[in-house]
Protein backbone atom coordinates (compact mmCIF):
# COMPACT_ATOMS: atom_id res chain seq x y z
CA UNK A 1 0.00 0.00 0.00
CA UNK A 2 1.14 3.50 -0.73
CA UNK A 3 1.86 6.17 1.71
CA UNK A 4 1.09 9.67 1.78
CA UNK A 5 4.07 11.62 0.39
CA UNK A 6 3.59 14.68 2.75
CA UNK A 7 2.72 12.71 6.12
CA UNK A 8 4.01 9.39 5.36
CA UNK A 9 0.99 7.85 6.72
CA UNK A 10 -0.11 4.61 4.49
CA UNK A 11 -3.35 6.03 2.36
CA UNK A 12 -6.42 4.56 2.56
CA UNK A 13 -9.75 5.32 1.10
CA UNK A 14 -12.71 4.20 2.88
CA UNK A 15 -12.50 6.10 6.38
CA UNK A 16 -12.46 9.74 6.25
CA UNK A 17 -12.43 10.11 9.89
CA UNK A 18 -9.18 8.59 10.07
CA UNK A 19 -5.42 9.23 9.33
CA UNK A 20 -4.34 8.53 5.33
CA UNK A 21 -7.78 8.95 3.95
CA UNK A 22 -7.31 10.43 0.22
CA UNK A 23 -10.97 10.48 -2.33
CA UNK A 24 -8.37 8.87 -5.08
CA UNK A 25 -5.97 5.51 -5.34
CA UNK A 26 -4.23 7.94 -7.68
CA UNK A 27 -3.74 10.50 -4.94
CA UNK A 28 -0.03 11.25 -3.67
CA UNK A 29 -1.27 12.96 -0.41
CA UNK A 30 -4.01 12.14 1.85
CA UNK A 31 -6.59 14.66 1.77
CA UNK A 32 -5.44 16.23 5.16
CA UNK A 33 -1.89 17.37 3.77
CA UNK A 34 -3.51 18.25 0.44
CA UNK A 35 -5.78 20.82 1.89
CA UNK A 36 -2.63 21.25 4.14
CA UNK A 37 -0.08 22.01 1.03
CA UNK A 38 -2.33 24.22 -0.73
CA UNK A 39 -5.28 25.89 1.18
CA UNK A 40 -3.34 26.01 4.54
CA UNK A 41 -6.42 24.27 6.23
CA UNK A 42 -6.75 21.43 8.59
CA UNK A 43 -8.56 18.88 8.82
CA UNK A 44 -9.13 17.25 12.23
CA UNK A 45 -9.14 13.78 13.17
CA UNK A 46 -9.23 11.65 16.00
CA UNK A 47 -5.98 10.88 17.12
CA UNK A 48 -3.65 10.54 20.39
CA UNK A 49 0.01 11.32 20.37
CA UNK A 50 1.95 9.12 22.27
CA UNK A 51 5.23 10.79 23.15
CA UNK A 52 6.77 7.36 25.10
CA UNK A 53 6.38 5.69 21.18
CA UNK A 54 7.64 8.82 19.65
CA UNK A 55 10.99 8.02 22.08
CA UNK A 56 11.45 4.31 21.56
CA UNK A 57 10.93 4.91 18.26
CA UNK A 58 13.36 7.72 17.80
CA UNK A 59 16.27 5.53 20.21
CA UNK A 60 16.35 2.67 17.83
CA UNK A 61 17.75 4.76 15.12
CA UNK A 62 21.53 5.49 14.75
CA UNK A 63 21.58 9.09 14.48
CA UNK A 64 22.28 12.69 15.60
CA UNK A 65 19.52 13.38 16.89
CA UNK A 66 18.49 17.61 16.83
CA UNK A 67 15.98 18.40 19.26
CA UNK A 68 13.92 21.70 18.70
CA UNK A 69 11.71 23.75 21.35
CA UNK A 70 11.29 27.40 21.16
CA UNK A 71 12.07 29.69 24.20
CA UNK A 72 8.41 29.68 25.94
CA UNK A 73 8.10 26.10 26.04
CA UNK A 74 11.26 25.10 27.76
CA UNK A 75 10.07 23.41 30.60
CA UNK A 76 11.02 20.60 32.55
CA UNK A 77 8.61 18.25 30.74
CA UNK A 78 10.27 19.79 27.24
CA UNK A 79 13.90 18.98 29.44
CA UNK A 80 12.53 15.53 30.61
CA UNK A 81 11.68 14.37 27.17
CA UNK A 82 14.98 15.55 25.72
CA UNK A 83 16.93 13.60 28.62
CA UNK A 84 14.61 10.45 27.58
CA UNK A 85 16.77 10.41 24.25
CA UNK A 86 20.19 8.32 24.57
CA UNK A 87 21.71 8.89 21.10
CA UNK A 88 23.94 11.77 20.46
CA UNK A 89 21.70 15.03 20.28
CA UNK A 90 21.72 18.64 20.07
CA UNK A 91 19.36 21.15 21.41
CA UNK A 92 18.25 23.82 19.37
CA UNK A 93 16.37 26.60 20.12
CA UNK A 94 14.08 28.01 17.40
CA UNK A 95 11.70 31.12 16.36
CA UNK A 96 15.12 32.98 17.49
CA UNK A 97 13.43 35.98 15.64
CA UNK A 98 10.44 36.37 18.12
CA UNK A 99 12.62 36.71 21.00
CA UNK A 100 12.72 40.29 22.73
CA UNK A 101 16.09 42.24 21.77
CA UNK A 102 16.48 42.25 25.32
CA UNK A 103 17.46 38.59 25.76
CA UNK A 104 20.90 37.69 25.28
CA UNK A 105 21.82 34.33 23.75
CA UNK A 106 24.73 33.91 25.13
CA UNK A 107 22.73 34.07 28.55
CA UNK A 108 20.28 32.04 28.04
CA UNK A 109 22.89 29.12 26.62
CA UNK A 110 24.88 29.55 29.59
CA UNK A 111 21.62 29.38 31.71
CA UNK A 112 20.44 26.12 29.98
CA UNK A 113 23.73 24.61 30.88
CA UNK A 114 23.57 25.53 34.60
CA UNK A 115 19.83 25.15 35.14
CA UNK A 116 19.31 21.88 33.19
CA UNK A 117 22.58 20.44 32.20
CA UNK A 118 22.34 21.17 28.32
CA UNK A 119 25.25 20.98 26.34
CA UNK A 120 25.46 21.56 22.98
CA UNK A 121 22.73 24.15 22.44
CA UNK A 122 22.21 26.40 19.16
CA UNK A 123 19.80 29.38 18.37
CA UNK A 124 18.31 28.84 14.98
CA UNK A 125 15.36 31.62 12.73
CA UNK A 126 14.16 30.09 9.37
CA UNK A 127 12.83 33.97 8.77
CA UNK A 128 15.81 35.56 9.25
CA UNK A 129 18.51 33.09 8.57
CA UNK A 130 19.91 33.22 11.74
CA UNK A 131 22.12 29.92 12.44
CA UNK A 132 21.19 28.03 9.58
CA UNK A 133 24.71 28.30 8.04
CA UNK A 134 26.19 26.73 11.21
CA UNK A 135 23.03 24.12 11.33
CA UNK A 136 23.74 22.96 7.77
CA UNK A 137 27.48 22.46 8.52
CA UNK A 138 26.65 20.27 11.60
CA UNK A 139 24.08 18.34 9.68
CA UNK A 140 26.88 17.42 6.60
CA UNK A 141 29.36 16.81 9.47
CA UNK A 142 26.78 14.83 11.32
CA UNK A 143 25.87 12.89 8.23
CA UNK A 144 22.63 11.24 9.62
CA UNK A 145 20.00 13.87 11.28
CA UNK A 146 16.52 12.93 12.82
CA UNK A 147 14.41 16.21 14.10
CA UNK A 148 12.50 15.96 16.75
CA UNK A 149 11.17 18.31 19.01
CA UNK A 150 7.84 19.90 20.51
CA UNK A 151 5.07 19.85 18.25
CA UNK A 152 4.54 23.35 16.00
CA UNK A 153 8.59 23.76 16.89
CA UNK A 154 9.11 24.49 13.05
CA UNK A 155 10.98 20.98 12.31
CA UNK A 156 9.72 20.25 9.00
CA UNK A 157 10.13 24.35 8.23
CA UNK A 158 13.82 23.98 8.99
CA UNK A 159 14.56 20.74 7.00
CA UNK A 160 13.06 23.23 4.11
CA UNK A 161 15.25 25.41 5.03
CA UNK A 162 18.59 23.78 5.89
CA UNK A 163 17.65 21.23 2.53
CA UNK A 164 15.87 22.83 -0.26
CA UNK A 165 13.43 20.37 0.06
CA UNK A 166 9.59 20.59 0.00
CA UNK A 167 7.87 19.25 3.35
CA UNK A 168 4.85 20.13 4.43
CA UNK A 169 4.62 23.01 7.17
CA UNK A 170 1.62 24.36 8.78
CA UNK A 171 0.24 26.97 11.32
CA UNK A 172 -1.47 23.53 13.27
CA UNK A 173 0.06 21.26 15.49
CA UNK A 174 0.86 17.56 14.46
CA UNK A 175 1.59 18.16 10.68
CA UNK A 176 3.95 15.84 10.63
CA UNK A 177 2.30 12.30 11.84
CA UNK A 178 4.56 9.68 11.00
CA UNK A 179 8.46 8.81 10.79
CA UNK A 180 9.17 10.34 7.47
CA UNK A 181 12.33 9.45 5.69
CA UNK A 182 14.04 12.67 3.51
CA UNK A 183 16.88 12.25 1.24
CA UNK A 184 19.60 14.52 0.51
CA UNK A 185 23.10 14.43 -1.14
CA UNK A 186 24.95 15.25 1.83
CA UNK A 187 22.80 14.30 4.57
CA UNK A 188 20.39 11.30 5.76
CA UNK A 189 17.01 12.80 7.53
CA UNK A 190 13.79 11.76 9.29
CA UNK A 191 11.56 13.93 9.88
CA UNK A 192 9.61 12.76 13.53
CA UNK A 193 6.02 13.68 14.86
CA UNK A 194 5.96 16.59 17.44
CA UNK A 195 5.68 15.65 21.22
CA UNK A 196 3.08 16.29 22.58
CA UNK A 197 3.03 19.29 25.44
CA UNK A 198 -0.61 19.88 27.53
CA UNK A 199 -2.21 23.28 26.93
CA UNK A 200 0.13 24.74 24.28
CA UNK A 201 0.31 27.71 22.52
CA UNK A 202 1.43 28.76 19.05
CA UNK A 203 2.11 32.30 18.42
CA UNK A 204 3.68 34.27 16.20
CA UNK A 205 5.33 37.24 18.49
CA UNK A 206 6.96 37.32 22.52
CA UNK A 207 5.89 40.62 24.34
CA UNK A 208 7.88 41.90 27.09
CA UNK A 209 5.86 43.91 29.93
CA UNK A 210 7.52 45.05 32.68
CA UNK A 211 4.56 44.91 36.15
CA UNK A 212 4.63 46.51 39.64
CA UNK A 213 2.93 44.01 41.71
CA UNK A 214 2.21 45.78 45.17
CA UNK A 215 1.37 44.76 48.03
CA UNK A 216 -2.10 43.09 48.76
CA UNK A 217 -2.44 42.96 44.64
CA UNK A 218 -2.84 40.41 42.15
CA UNK A 219 -1.70 39.57 38.84
CA UNK A 220 -3.99 37.36 36.78
CA UNK A 221 -3.26 35.80 33.54
CA UNK A 222 -5.26 33.43 32.44
CA UNK A 223 -6.55 31.21 35.30
CA UNK A 224 -2.83 31.95 37.14
CA UNK A 225 -2.75 34.05 40.09
CA UNK A 226 0.26 35.82 42.00
CA UNK A 227 -0.63 37.88 44.57
CA UNK A 228 2.28 39.94 45.80
CA UNK A 229 3.02 39.89 50.02
CA UNK A 230 5.29 42.63 49.56
CA UNK A 231 5.90 45.04 46.62
CA UNK A 232 7.51 43.14 43.80
CA UNK A 233 8.71 44.00 39.99
CA UNK A 234 7.86 41.31 37.52
CA UNK A 235 8.64 41.24 33.94
CA UNK A 236 6.57 38.59 31.96
CA UNK A 237 7.42 37.38 28.50
CA UNK A 238 3.91 36.98 27.18
CA UNK A 239 2.80 35.37 23.50
CA UNK A 240 0.81 38.07 22.07
CA UNK A 241 -2.13 35.90 22.34
CA UNK A 242 -2.46 35.72 26.16
CA UNK A 243 -3.74 39.31 27.84
CA UNK A 244 -3.19 40.02 32.11
CA UNK A 245 -4.19 42.55 34.15
CA UNK A 246 -3.67 43.42 38.24
CA UNK A 247 -6.12 43.84 40.34
CA UNK A 248 -6.74 44.35 44.38
CA UNK A 249 -7.51 40.96 46.35
CA UNK A 250 -7.39 39.64 49.87
CA UNK A 251 -7.33 35.66 49.20
CA UNK A 252 -5.47 33.93 50.60
CA UNK A 253 -2.68 31.57 48.43
CA UNK A 254 -0.05 29.12 48.52
CA UNK A 255 3.22 31.13 50.15
CA UNK A 256 5.98 31.03 48.41
CA UNK A 257 9.58 32.68 49.27
CA UNK A 258 12.46 33.12 45.97
CA UNK A 259 15.59 34.22 45.99
CA UNK A 260 16.65 36.68 43.34
CA UNK A 261 16.53 35.68 39.54
CA UNK A 262 13.86 33.16 39.11
CA UNK A 263 11.71 32.10 36.20
CA UNK A 264 7.86 31.15 36.66
CA UNK A 265 6.62 29.12 33.87
CA UNK A 266 2.95 27.90 33.52
CA UNK A 267 1.30 24.80 31.36
CA UNK A 268 3.61 25.67 28.70
CA UNK A 269 2.72 28.91 28.13
CA UNK A 270 4.56 32.01 29.64
CA UNK A 271 7.47 33.17 31.20
CA UNK A 272 7.24 35.46 34.48
CA UNK A 273 10.74 36.17 35.74
CA UNK A 274 11.56 38.05 39.01
CA UNK A 275 14.77 39.48 39.64
CA UNK A 276 14.76 40.09 43.50
CA UNK A 277 13.72 38.50 46.33
CA UNK A 278 9.93 38.15 47.27
CA UNK A 279 7.21 36.58 48.93
CA UNK A 280 4.30 35.92 46.83
CA UNK A 281 1.45 33.28 46.54
CA UNK A 282 -0.08 31.55 43.98
CA UNK A 283 -3.66 29.93 43.26
CA UNK A 284 -2.70 26.91 42.20
CA UNK A 285 0.23 23.77 41.49
CA UNK A 286 0.37 23.57 38.09
CA UNK A 287 3.35 26.14 37.47
CA UNK A 288 7.02 25.18 37.92
CA UNK A 289 9.53 27.75 39.56
CA UNK A 290 13.79 27.39 38.52
CA UNK A 291 16.48 29.49 38.20
CA UNK A 292 16.05 31.83 35.63
CA UNK A 293 17.14 31.01 32.06
CA UNK A 294 15.94 34.57 31.30
CA UNK A 295 18.84 35.96 33.94
CA UNK A 296 20.31 39.28 34.47
CA UNK A 297 17.92 41.79 32.50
Amino acid sequence: MSRCIGCNKKLQFTDKNADGYAPSENAKYCERCFKLKNYNVDIKLNRDVDNNSILERINKLDSVVYFLCDLINISNEVIDLYNKITLPKRFIVTKCDLIPKVIDFNKIRINLEIVYGIKDIHFTSIKNNYGIEELKRLATHDKSVIFAGITSSGKSSLINKLFFKEVIVSKYENTTLDFISIKDDNVDIVDTPGFYLYSLIIYDKISVKTVKVKKGYELVIEDFILKANNDVNITLFLPNKIMFKTRKNKMRYNDISLEEKFDITYKNRFIIYIKDKCDIEINNDSYSIRKSIIGGL
